[in-house]
């Protein structure tokens, strides 16, 4: 999305003769995905989505990099149903449940060399998912390949019912919004898709470090 800040033009000179100095600044954001209001028809609640067969690859756009094409694919899941996915830059992570922070990363972040793993429990229920609905993970253990630990408490809340357009079209979706003390993550849950169609991170020091938009699965 492209916008144009006009600042007003400063005029110096005598009666016939001045200069005009005008100044047109131009802004972009990484937003591609927008909310264009309110859901085409009333939401059902929507019910846990059922888990994909190991090997299968989530497509997405990632609108940081402008707009490429990227996927992440599914490795494994374990008996307690842990899931393993490493995207096609090399970043694997892994996780139990849908919006749970990653229990483990490995060759992630801007450098690709953010490794480390945490422990994160779920305090409510997240499905069926309904407007208002509350949840959140009580994470501890953390430490990174630097050393570093860490403890975090992130808080959900299915904000609202909107309707949604992405590359891959318009979609009735729940705003799940998810915060704790370093960043914030927006995820618009569609029940047509059994998942996500949108998704933002926003770190409150370095900004934002995510944008993408579901296109298939395959």
């Amino acid at each position: 999305m492209n916008k144009q800040l006009f600042i007003p033009c400063s005029m110096h000179g005598k009666i016939v003769q001045f200069i005009i100095i005008c100044l047109i600044v131009s802004t972009n954001t990484t937003y591609a995905f927008e909310v264009i209001g309110k859901p085409s028809k009333p939401m059902q609640p929507m019910e846990k989505p059922e888990n994909h067969a190991v090997g299968s690859k989530v497509i997405y756009q990632d609108n940081r990099d402008n707009k490429a094409t990227k996927h992440s694919e599914l490795l494994s899941r374990d008996e307690v149903g842990m899931s393993k996915w490493k995207q096609s830059n090399g970043c694997s992570y892994s996780r139990t449940i849908w919006f749970q922070p990653s229990q483990t990363w490995d060759s992630c972040g801007a450098n690709g060399k953010s490794s480390g793993s945490q422990n994160s429990k779920l305090k409510g229920e997240i499905w069926p998912l309904t407007k208002g609905k509350k949840f959140s993970f009580n994470v501890k253990n953390g430490r990174n390949s630097k050393g570093d630990t860490w403890s975090n408490y992130v808080k959900c809340k299915a904000k609202k019912e909107v309707r949604i357009k992405t590359a891959a079209g318009e979609f009735d979706a729940y705003k799940v919004v998810c915060s704790g003390k370093w960043s914030t993550t927006t995820r618009y849950m569609s029940p047509e898709t059994q998942g996500s169609v949108a998704y933002r991170k926003v770190h409150k020091r370095r900004g934002e470090e995510g944008n993408t938009e579901w296109l298939r699965w395959e």
